[in-house]
């Protein structure tokens, strides 16, 4: 099933949020840690969530409107009910196995992490 000309648009606006929400989380906490300039940042941020509130309704037919592509349910996308169970089974099945692996092994998960802090930190 394709979503037809929007596609771009659609996966755009996924990542944008991800984006969003992701330098959102790291802002407070940089905020947490007594970081001042992260405050200039969270007013950027509120700043930036008051104007869009104040224009959501105008955005709506320039956003909104053309990425809509309807409900979309995994049934519809792989044809037929027992597939989609099979594929939520395999997918929620894997997810423990896989942190269970990252995490169960005690190695570095990314290629740039370090190690222990202990062993990395002096003294």
């Amino acid at each position: 099933m394709r979503f037809g000309c929007f596609d771009h648009i659609a996966i755009f606006f996924l990542i944008a949020g991800t984006y969003t929400f992701t330098m959102g989380v790291l802002t407070w906490a940089a905020a947490g840690e007594g970081r001042m300039d992260a405050v200039f940042a969270l007013l950027g941020g509120l700043a930036g969530t008051a104007l869009f509130a104040q224009l959501h309704e105008t955005l709506i037919p320039v956003l909104y409107d053309p990425t809509n592509v309807g409900q979309i349910i995994l049934t519809d996308l792989l044809g037929n009910y027992a597939a989609a169970v099979a594929v939520l089974g395999i997918g929620f099945g894997l997810c423990p196995w896989g942190i269970g692996k990252l995490w169960g092994s005690g190695g570095p998960i990314v290629a740039f992490e370090g190690g222990r802090d202990s062993e990395t930190s002096p003294g």
